[in-house]
Formats: C-alpha cells, structure tokens, sequence
C-alpha cells in the first residue's frame, strides 16, 4: 500500500500541539494499512489488538514534513529516556539503554531511495526524547558498524550511522 502526502496550501499551518483537530489535519485521512512492530517476527503468533494499532497522517510544505499520530498502544504513556541525541539519559539504564527504542516508542523512517541507504530516522518516546538519524549504509540493526570515517575506505575507525 501506499500511502500520498498533501502538500499544505498556501497559508494553511499546523500548530505543533499533538493534537491532529486542525483544519490542516481534517483533510487528510490517516493511512488504512495496519502498521507492523519492528519485533513482530519474534512473535509470529501474537495479533496486536485492533483497539491498540497506530493511525498515521501525514502533510507538508517546502519546510517541514509533518507526522501525526494516533497511538493506540496502552504501553507508550510512561519512559525511562529523556533528552535528545548527545543528552540522551536513562532513568534504568541497562547496556546502552539511553536511547528511546529502549521504551516504547514512535518512530519515522523516510527512505526516498527505497534502497535502505541514505535513509532518515527520528524516533520519539513519551518523555519527548528524540533520537534523529541519518543511517549512511544500510541497517545491520543494534550491530550495525557504521560507515568509514576516512573517505578512502581504508582507515582502521568507523564511524556510527548518526546525523
């Protein structure tokens, strides 16, 4: 499925409230495909209830890409991460626990390619901690090693997948 985005016309605006009842908002529909957990191939029995699926609208306009979103998992409504990208902290930090995956989260992948390179993330969870990424190859996923940090391939450091 495929889901098009408006473009906002020309003086309409979309306050950044978290409240999708604007005028902007209402002439959208949210996106009718069921989303899929990242995990849910280690769970292949397990039907998320129709009560607790995420609803997505998107606009935009020569600034801004704007993602609403109607959450309806019970379990996004409490977070141990606060802070964003450098800041990031962890009221339970286990491991490398600081980022907001580590809570239930939402979170945005554009990759205009299709390809899996080049592709944009920001994820968000209740706290407001943001982690915002430009992945520059493609995702081998918590054990992904990045790109190299020199630009002929050869040195011995590589660099994360980080904006």
């Amino acid at each position: 499925n495929q889901y098009v985005t408006q473009r906002l016309a020309a003086g309409e605006s979309i306050a950044i409230d978290g409240k999708l009842d604007e005028p902007a908002w209402e002439q959208v529909p949210f996106t009718n495909t069921t989303f899929v957990d990242i995990a849910q191939p280690l769970f292949p029995n397990y039907v998320l209830p129709k009560a607790y699926e995420t609803k997505v609208k998107v606009r935009w306009d020569s600034n801004f890409l704007y993602v609403g979103a109607s959450i309806g998992e019970p379990w996004v409504h409490h977070g141990s991460v606060t802070g964003s990208n450098s800041s990031l902290k962890s009221s339970l930090p286990i491991g490398n626990s600081n980022v907001p995956y580590y809570d239930n989260d939402f979170e945005v992948f554009i990759d205009v390619s299709g390809t899996n390179y080049f592709y944009k993330e920001f994820e968000m969870n209740y706290n407001n901690a943001t982690y915002d990424v430009l992945w520059r190859s493609a995702d081998g996923g918590l054990g992904s090693v990045g790109v190299p940090c020199c630009s002929n391939n050869r040195c011995r450091r590589w660099c994360p997948n980080s904006s």
